[in-house]
């Protein structure tokens, strides 16, 4: 396993954990290499036997080698692939899908392939232990982080109303009659507004 994913951690950044990759499926792979390296000695090639034989065991390991996959608390960082290489680098909330998909060998092992799709792509990583219990993990991660955000506003709107200006009420006039029309205190003797002529009740 390579260190992919922690070179790719920002300084804010802390890793949950990283996926374990099986090596289990290499067993098909060599035990196919010795059927054709057999293949081969029978009819009196077995070099091209044994070579095709270590050219198959070698690809698989290689592929199996390039696989990693992890979870931090703010992104899902992983790659694929030996020739055509792929990776993912996305927060959380973008991840629309997260499936997983057994082969037969794989519910008896313990591994299975998990596809993950984003708003701009879509990557399968082969082999994966336990890759309900990386799900599951990454789904707490997800809920965490959007309970942290929810948190994180309702703080900004308590903080806000808290420091909101307080709107005072206008003071009362001390004495004399106030005018309905203008809003103009008056002496308490005046049966007109002196400021715009109205009566007074």
């Amino acid at each position: 396993m390579g260190n992919y994913v922690e070179k790719n951690l920002r300084p804010n950044e802390r890793l949950i954990a990283k996926a374990q990759i099986s090596w289990i499926p290499v067993i098909p792979t060599a035990v196919y290499a010795l059927i054709i390296i057999i293949i081969g000695a029978v009819a009196k090639h077995p070099v091209w036997g044994i070579l095709i034989g270590l050219v198959l065991v070698g690809l698989r390991v290689l592929g199996i080698m390039s696989v990693e996959l992890g979870v931090t608390d703010k992104k899902i960082i992983g790659k694929t692939g030996v020739i055509m290489a792929n990776s993912l680098d996305t927060y959380l909330e973008k991840i629309d899908n997260f499936s997983i998909n057994e082969s037969l060998a794989g519910k008896i092992f313990g591994y299975a392939t998990i596809q993950i799709c984003t708003t701009s792509s879509r990557l399968r990583f082969a082999c994966v232990k336990d890759a309900m219990a990386f799900k599951n993990l990454v789904m707490d991660c997800i809920d965490q982080k959007e309970a942290n955000k929810m948190g994180l506003q309702a703080q900004m709107i308590g903080g806000a109303a808290a420091g909101a200006p307080q709107m005072n009420a206008p003071a009362a006039p001390v004495g004399g009659n106030v005018c309905r029309a203008c809003g103009n205190a008056n002496k308490p003797s005046s049966r007109f507004c002196e400021k715009c002529g109205q009566p007074l009740q």
